[in-house]
């Protein structure tokens, strides 16, 4: 109620066990781990995959409790304009607005912009506290995707957030607290990433494909008299070969990843008390994953991934997945 995070968590486990992907690549994760889908804005989501357990080696190795796959709005989509404005009881509003366009033949882009307001303290349980944070968010968003027609496909995309809320007793004011407990929230993040391809005319079933992510956020943060400031530059590659063995009941994929987070965090108070938790984490890995799939009803995927994280050293990762359809109603995974 102070902060207005929402972790989300499956399982019963907490939310940093759960992989929370964008278009199968990475998208919540360090120090977004504990607010969820709240910067997932609503009116961008054109479908979510969830997966409980372990996921496919193609993705990594860190989703333990299950993966949740968040795929936006398309700019070839039918969606060519969408605006949608919301006000409740508790004075909150919300505005968005998408829109599509189709610059020239194969080329296409989309807009996609959110803000929401709480204006309006509130304490109705009459604790001394705001039921919920204060203050205002933005986000934008700008989609190109390109389709040669002779096999090259490729997007990129890129969002900018700029949140700041204020949580904690009735009537606490940054500029003069007067000796109230409050929070201060300020996040800002800049995100690109694409994905570009090449699908072998001759081979429909034969592709190769890159995967990349770049995004720096920056947090600033006070509980009280506690400072907490936090940087996270997040840099992603993923290289993908995708083809058949014999036929399409057989399928494989391999390739290699790269993944490094760079904290600056520290926690402050006053000057009184201090710690640094920065650090550098790079993990570099190899996959190989098997899909053998005869008809509807029976499908097995059998992956295998090495990692060398340098601060957890060489990490293993054997999956396998079977799922068996034993009527419409009945399927065993």
């Amino acid at each position: 109620a102070i902060t207005g995070a929402k972790e989300l968590q499956m399982l019963g486990l907490a939310g940093k066990y759960t992989m929370i992907s964008r278009e199968a690549m990475p998208g919540i994760r360090g120090l977004l781990v504990p607010y969820g889908l709240l910067y997932t804005p609503g009116a961008w989501v054109e479908s979510m995959q969830v997966t409980k357990g372990s996921g496919t080696v193609q993705n990594g190795y860190e989703s333990i409790a299950g993966q949740i796959n968040v795929e936006w709005k398309k700019p070839e989509g039918r969606e060519k304009l969408h605006l949608n404005a919301y006000v409740n009881e508790a004075v909150r509003s919300e505005l968005n607005a998408n829109a599509s366009f189709e610059v020239a033949p194969g080329l296409s882009t989309e807009i996609l912009a959110h803000t929401h307001h709480n204006v309006k303290e509130f304490d109705r349980n009459e604790d001394g506290f705001a039921d919920q944070p204060t203050g205002s968010m933005y986000i934008l968003g700008n989609r190109w995707r390109y389709t040669s027609g002779t096999g090259i496909v490729g997007q990129v995309n890129a969002t900018y957030l700029y949140d700041d809320k204020f949580g904690g007793q009735v009537g606490y004011d940054e500029d003069d607290p007067q000796g109230l407990y409050g929070v201060v929230r300020k996040t800002r993040q800049f995100k690109v990433w694409g994905k570009n391809g090449f699908v072998f005319s001759q081979k429909r079933y034969q592709s190769i494909g890159f995967q990349w992510s770049y995004s720096e956020l920056n947090q600033d943060l006070k509980f009280g008299n506690w400072n907490y400031t936090a940087d996270q530059n997040t840099a992603y590659g993923n290289l993908i070969f995708q083809s058949i063995l014999g036929s399409t009941f057989h399928k494989y994929k391999a390739g290699l990843s790269v993944l490094h987070d760079k904290y600056n965090e520290v926690l402050d108070s006053n000057g009184v008390f201090s710690t640094d938790f920065s650090r550098k984490e790079t993990a570099t890995g190899v996959f190989v994953e098997y899909t053998y799939a005869p008809g509807d009803n029976f499908s097995a995927v059998a992956g295998f991934r090495v990692d060398y994280n340098n601060i957890h050293g060489m990490l293993y990762t054997p999956r396998l997945h079977l799922r068996y359809a034993l009527s419409d109603f009945t399927v065993l995974r």
